[in-house]
């Protein structure tokens, strides 16, 4: 009996040591945000979701500007700084429902479910607003849901078209 009980305890901590490492392997360690990993799980999600249920989904794909030189100048902690803050102010203006993925540097893309296009375009536009209150200035593309390698390309090429203004 002793054995059995034992045996259960362990099975329970190594459980809760697989989530833990689970949950690590999904998330940016710096900001806490969620990882370019997760995001193609979840992209795949949304795209099968979409194509079967006829769910709607955007991205947001944005850069922090000028992050580089910010690090050259004033330190990569400053840096960091701006990385933390960036995704604090994000997740705090997202619905429960969205998900903030650090997929790069200073390159991050927001999952919008069950959303139209014109939206996510608002919504970028707010998020954009509220981070340069902050002091904080992004670029940003916003696609709506399609085909991965051209959705990811067309919010790609948006958000290099938004830097150069």
């Amino acid at each position: 009996m002793d054995k059995i009980k034992k045996l259960k305890q362990e099975i329970k901590r190594l459980k809760q040591e697989l989530a833990k490492y689970k949950d690590l392997s999904y998330h940016d360690e710096l900001t806490e945000a969620f990882n370019r990993r997760k995001f193609n799980i979840d992209l795949e999600t949304a795209i099968y979701n979409m194509q079967r249920y006829k769910n709607r989904f955007c991205i947001i794909m944005f850069d922090i500007d000028n992050l580089k030189q910010i690090n050259d100048t004033q330190g990569d902690s400053k840096g960091d700084e701006i990385l933390i803050n960036t995704v604090k102010i994000i997740n705090k203006n997202l619905r429960e429902t969205d998900r903030l993925y650090r997929v790069g540097g200073d390159e991050f893309i927001i999952l919008l479910n069950n959303t139209k296009y014109q939206i996510a375009r608002n919504v970028a536009k707010r998020l954009q607003n509220l981070l340069k209150n902050n002091n904080i200035n992004i670029s940003y593309g916003v696609a709506k849901g399609d085909i991965k390698d051209i959705m990811l390309e067309k919010a790609d090429k948006r958000l290099y078209k938004d830097k150069k203004k």
